[in-house]
């Protein structure tokens, strides 16, 4: 499938993305954060340069590929505290230890972390809809440590359950 954003309205302008079939591309397309167009050539989902948000307001399917309108969006200027982004760092640290991973952080301080931090874990689709909505790094840093601190309980229950069950049953 290829959407072509159409180049009506301040802030739009013409790109190709092609992206894989979605059963309802207009329920799951309010935001995508990971596209970046490329002077001269086709529309990457690399993540290699830091992509530009915008919003897809419009879709229209009169041809073969989807075409729509989109509005690119800033982030507000707040950013979290060195504390919150520390705490979130290690809860997500917490979660990848309970799985035997790795932490694989991006450089600087001026990276997207929440999105970082929420696109390395396998996590509910409609919380990271959630974030791709917010518009403060500060805010969805929040929100991020908020949701790990809510599952890591549970992810510590399911990992002693299976500790249990793989061994003779007894805690001992």
């Amino acid at each position: 499938m290829k959407i072509v954003a159409g180049n009506r309205g301040v802030g739009a302008r013409d790109i190709g993305l092609s992206v894989p079939e979605f059963d309802d591309l207009r329920s799951r397309a309010g935001v995508f954060d990971q596209v970046t167009a490329t002077l001269g050539g086709p529309t990457n989902l690399t993540g290699a340069e830091r992509p530009q948000r915008f919003e897809l307001l419009e879709v229209n399917q009169d041809r073969t590929f989807l075409r729509g309108e989109i509005l690119y969006v800033q982030d507000e200027p707040e950013k979290p505290t060195s504390e919150e982004r520390a705490h979130a760092i290690e809860l997500h640290r917490q979660i990848l230890a309970l799985a035997s991973a790795q932490q694989d952080l991006p450089e600087g301080e001026d990276s997207p972390l929440s999105y970082h931090l929420a696109g390395s874990l396998p996590l509910d689709l409609d919380f990271k809809q959630k974030l791709l909505g917010l518009r403060s790094e500060a805010k969805r840093i929040q929100t991020v440590i908020e949701y790990f601190e809510g599952i890591l309980p549970n992810l510590r229950r399911a990992v002693q359950i299976r500790q249990k069950v793989g061994g003779n049953g007894h805690s001992h």
